[in-house]
């Protein structure tokens, strides 16, 4: 798997589980067990394990661009070309802001879209230089929209 593994990881775990969640819904209680069975799940998770430094160090490269509401366009640009990085098509910024990228599919139905806001709460000229201690990341919008 690669970096569009990380962006896409919520696809791969909503696309490649059908069989398994049928089973699972007999057994609610075995559905981690099960799901872990099914290997689209059990690679997604493994590439989850393996590629968390860099989607901390993301995390933190998208909370430092300063995003207070309706000014979120240096935001999106980042988010932009981070989609157009990870192989994302058609990859636009509509007129309200929205950053918009396809990653076509083996089929063209279903579709699934994964949707997230790129502003914060916090005005401009606030500090958004993210700090670490140890495990611990603080900075405004860190637990946020920023991961």
């Amino acid at each position: 798997m690669n970096r569009t593994g990380s962006f896409l990881l919520a696809s791969i775990l909503c696309g490649g589980a059908g069989p398994a969640v049928a089973a699972s819904q007999q057994r609610a209680t075995d559905l981690g067990s099960i799901l872990l069975q099914t290997p689209a799940v059990r690679a997604a998770v493994d590439f989850a394990r393996t590629d968390e430094m860099q989607t901390i160090a993301d995390q933190i490269r998208i909370c430092e661009v300063e995003a207070p509401p309706f000014q979120e366009a240096r935001r999106a640009q980042l988010y932009a070309e981070m989609f157009r990085d990870v192989g994302l098509r058609n990859v636009r910024i509509d007129a309200e802001g929205n950053v918009i990228g396809e990653r076509p599919g083996v089929s063209a139905r279903p579709n699934l879209v994964m949707s997230a806001h790129l502003d914060t709460v916090f005005p401009p000229g606030t500090n958004v230089k993210v700090s670490r201690q140890g495990y611990l990341l603080r900075g405004p919008g860190v637990g946020d929209d920023c991961r």
